[in-house]
């Protein structure tokens, strides 16, 4: 049986978390600590919606940032290569860009089949993405801003090598 925003909410009311339920969408948000939006405010906002008739369900941050449309090749590439190390670091948030209008925006998808999520599940994806938004911040607005991508392990590991090589 699949679920319903009713229920979601249901549980996000048992956990505390304030929210509202319109339009076939749950609306809600949290303050963050190094994220801010395109008016400076230190917070997200998070939309919850069921999709696939009520099996999956989907947190999104939609809008988080903006990549602007006359961004160069090189800001391009950089926020790309960001965008793919986080997806690679993360096991359960994934970033997203849409080159038509450059909103970049960030989801986690549960899937529920024929199971109903609990407080738990609903209020551990809820909280997440808040918290992986501040972890991304920086590396974010390096790439779009400098144009200086966020570095993989690989790379970070190299660097330190050399430094130490040049200490020695």
């Amino acid at each position: 049986m699949p679920s319903t925003l009713s229920e979601i909410s249901t549980l996000l009311d048992s956990a505390g978390i304030r929210h509202r339920l319109k339009d076939d969408v749950i609306r809600t948000g949290f303050s963050t600590d190094l994220y801010t939006d395109e008016d400076g405010d230190h917070g997200v906002n998070i939309l919850l919606r069921l999709d696939e008739d009520g099996e999956l369900l989907r947190v999104q941050a939609p809008m988080a940032y903006r990549l602007p449309k006359d961004a160069s090749p090189e800001t391009q590439a950089a926020v790309l290569r960001t965008i793919n190390q986080l997806n690679w670091e993360s096991k359960i948030l994934q970033a997203e860009m849409d080159f038509e209008d450059g909103e970049i925006r960030f989801s986690a998808d549960f899937p529920i089949e024929d199971g109903k999520p609990t407080e738990q599940q609903v209020t551990r994806l809820v909280r997440l993405i808040p918290s992986l938004i501040d972890l991304a911040h920086l590396p974010l607005r390096d790439a779009m801003e400098k144009a200086i991508p966020m570095p993989t392990e690989a790379e970070i590991s190299r660097r330190f090598d050399a430094f130490l090589r040049a200490r020695a």
